[in-house]
């Protein structure tokens, strides 16, 4: 009996890891498994005491101030140390709009902390936050797998510093927003609608890398099911304030996952019970080239840099913004 067990152990791994692709068909879903809502979306007390991820214990070494009410939207970006040039691209340019329409827009970086205490990162983000004070640093080493950390902690700053802001968008340093468009989209929203937003590209039927050669492999014992719940692209996600209070409550019973999108927009979003609004065509996933920044900027609201070279286009897209807009001097 244990040897057949043994056979299907190798049988079932030699599967998992020839379809560990990322997006999956004939297999069983999340949803289609029993277990599913008691061992992820409900940490057992023993398990849920990460005092981050579920008691949201942060500690800033570096803090920002409260917004000022009224805010309109608190723009979250996910940001690294080392990222120095990336955080001045922002500011300089869609960074930079603090009001639009009569709205007002609160934008902060958000990191760890570098795990070289001795490399003068920790006085470049001093200074940075004298500047411009923008910077949240928060006490743990600024790493991939510690991204979670990062997404709760924009969260948790929410709560506790700007709980007053009617929307939140989480993006990353590498990506170019387009603030004119994205306050009108949310102000166009019919008076009415729920309060329960979460717009953004909508990954469906994703399944976790099982190859551990990648960068994103993920283990049984870290998430033991062939997909993952519906969950947000990375690049960006729009929440109402509503919704961020909810899928931060809801972290405190759910189970730590190292993903932050899959964590905050897919297992947080569906213990919380919120439903994911699916952008639409063009918003996103437009990638920073000449053909898009030409021919897309009408419809972009967020352009992405998928590779390095693509970052000599930041200046251009963000003219043709501009232009697009009317809102250049």
């Amino acid at each position: 009996m244990a040897s057949s067990w043994i056979a299907f152990f190798f049988l079932s791994l030699i599967f998992t890891v020839k379809t560990a692709s990322v997006y999956v068909d004939d297999v069983f879903h999340f949803d289609q498994q029993p277990d599913y809502m008691d061992r992820v979306l409900v940490a057992e007390p023993e398990t849920a005491q990460n005092p981050l991820i579920n008691q949201h214990k942060f500690t800033y070494i570096i803090d920002s101030q409260h917004c000022t009410p009224p805010t309109f939207l608190l723009v979250v970006v996910r940001s690294e140390p080392e990222h120095i040039l990336e955080r001045r691209d922002v500011r300089d340019t869609w960074g930079s709009v603090t009001s639009y329409r009569d709205k007002r827009i609160r934008t902060v970086f958000m990191t760890g902390h570098s795990k070289y205490p001795d490399n003068g990162l920790q006085q470049e983000l001093l200074k940075e936050n004298t500047l411009y004070g923008d910077i949240v640093v928060g006490d743990f080493v600024e790493h991939f797998r510690n991204q979670t950390y990062k997404s709760i902690m924009g969260l948790s700053w929410f709560d506790t510093h700007c709980e007053h802001a009617d929307y939140v968008l989480m993006t990353n340093d590498e990506t170019m927003v387009d603030p004119y468009h994205l306050i009108d989209f949310l102000l166009a929203r019919e008076t009415g609608t729920s309060d329960k937003l979460l717009y953004c590209s909508t990954l469906q039927d994703f399944a976790p890398s099982r190859n551990p050669s990648d960068k994103l492999f993920v283990t049984m014992k870290d998430y033991p099911y062939d997909t993952f719940p519906p969950h947000c692209d990375n690049m960006a996600f729009v929440m109402s304030g509503v919704t961020a209070s909810q899928l931060l409550e809801a972290a405190r019973t759910v189970t730590s996952f190292w993903q932050d999108h899959v964590y905050v927009t897919g297992l947080l979003a569906l213990k919380a019970n919120v439903t994911h609004t699916d952008m639409i065509d063009g918003h996103s996933y437009n990638i920073m080239q000449e053909e898009h920044i030409n021919n897309d900027i009408g419809s972009s609201m967020f352009l992405s840099i998928e590779f390095r070279d693509q970052k000599q286009h930041w200046s251009t897209a963000w003219n043709a913004i501009q232009r697009l807009h009317k809102q250049q001097p």
